[in-house]
């Protein structure tokens, strides 16, 4: 199961293998992404899953340059940041 303290690399290892069933289901089911190379903001998973359709088929390797956690409670949380693709 994937936790704070291990969410930001899993999901760029994730990213970085393409594994789009695995990337969305990071997302909550009602979950908002703000896509690197889109200028829509797409809520819940099916819309999640359009988004990386297109972004994992460039096959992308990412790095992390900064990012910061949001910790809302102890199962609620966003990690937000900058990224090189």
């Amino acid at each position: 199961m994937i936790n704070m303290s291990n969410a930001l690399e899993t999901w760029i290892n994730l990213v970085s293998i393409q594994d789009i069933d695995a990337v969305v289901n990071l997302y909550a089911d009602d979950g908002v992404l703000l896509g690197t190379f889109s200028d829509e903001i797409r809520q819940g998973q099916v819309k999640i899953r359009e988004y990386f359709d297109f972004f994992l088929n460039k096959k992308p390797h990412a790095t992390v340059i900064d990012y910061k956690k949001h910790i809302v409670d102890d199962n609620n949380y966003s990690v937000n940041g900058f990224y090189d693709f």
